[in-house]
């Protein structure tokens, strides 16, 4: 355990070998911790950080590989509207939340 946690960050700053062996250390740790423990969603988070260690060459092993379909021009603006249609959404929705939890804390009800 201390191995990993104070040794294997510094694979971070090394070539590719080294930081594709930093995921596998890092990512088996959080994994291990998350089978023996319960530190709600603090694995995860820590699992989506060691996939940004992963090169596009490691990842492509891992994913199928796929026919291009649509041009590239095509696929940019299916790609553009795609984008907006979600983004777009989702940030009204955080606009809104953000608007009643701030409302919500100037402005308390006192219940008897």
């Amino acid at each position: 355990m201390f191995g990993i946690e104070i040794f294997v960050p510094f694979l971070i700053f090394l070539p590719r070998r080294a930081k594709i062996a930093a995921f596998a250390a890092l990512a088996a740790f959080q994994l291990l911790i998350f089978l023996t423990g319960n530190y709600c969603f603090f694995n995860l988070l820590a699992l989506a950080l060691c996939l940004l260690l992963l090169d596009d060459q490691a990842i492509g092993r891992f994913l199928p590989k796929q026919k291009v379909i649509f041009s590239s021009e095509k696929a940019a603006s299916w790609l553009e509207k795609s984008r907006k249609a979600v983004l777009v959404p989702a940030a009204i929705l955080l606009i809104f939340l953000n608007c009643v939890q701030i409302t919500g804390t100037f402005y308390r009800r006192n219940y008897p």
